[in-house]
């Protein structure tokens, strides 16, 4: 789902410019297109991230950009992403004063601090917003698992869970970073998320493919 946000800016929707952390084709551009039609924003202000500089230095009109994501879980995608074009903008969004917003479907707290500590930049601020907000309780066999409370019962899952991962991912058994997530979208998979749920081989047949 999307959600509308005018709390975030007092801007009309020319003085905004939408745009995505990952490639053409990605969960990112996805959510954007569905963002801008949610909140009745002109297709125009959709721009590839690899175009925002030249976008940003012909128009005079940005006010804010808005990063739209699907899903922020360790947040080392989510910063460098940011990091770089802040390398190659941030000169003109300096200049002109523009407001950078990250919006996520959802994602954990932590990332949202990795961002925020891991970011270099002369650019004051980057706002973050999370739909859907995770604390530890969403780490699937952490200590403070709202889905295995029970000790035992959760180190029993974890090995399972460990064992066929390593099979499936041998880098990342339990999810990039360690994340241990249990998110899936309706088109996809983060990589954030359990193996086992999304990568399939000879013997192992997912509930969600990850494409």
């Amino acid at each position: 789902t999307t959600t509308k946000y005018p709390q975030l800016w007092d801007t009309d929707s020319r003085g905004k410019s939408i745009s995505y952390l990952d490639g053409p084709g990605k969960s990112g551009a996805r959510f954007a297109k569905l963002y801008i039609d949610e909140n009745d924003i002109y297709h125009e202000s959709l721009v590839e991230r690899g175009q925002l500089k030249a976008t940003l230095s012909k128009r005079e009109d940005v006010q804010a950009i808005v990063f739209v994501d699907d899903f922020v879980g360790s947040g080392h995608s989510a910063s460098d992403y940011l990091q770089t074009f802040l390398n190659e903008c941030q000169d003109v969004v300096k200049a002109k004063s523009i407001r950078i917003f990250l919006l996520s479907v959802c994602g954990f707290e932590t990332g949202r601090r990795y961002v925020e500590e891991h970011l270099s930049s002369d650019v004051p601020e980057i706002h973050i917003h999370f739909c859907d907000s995770f604390d530890q309780s969403s780490v699937c066999f952490g200590d403070q698992s709202r889905v295995f409370t029970d000790q035992n019962e959760r180190a029993r899952a974890r090995d399972i869970a460990e064992k066929k991962g390593v099979l499936l991912c041998k880098p990342a058994p339990l999810g990039y970073s360690d994340s241990q997530s249990l998110v899936v979208f309706s088109h996809n998979c983060p990589n954030n998320t359990l193996p086992i749920l999304w990568e399939k081989n000879r013997e192992w047949i997912p509930l969600f493919r990850r494409d």
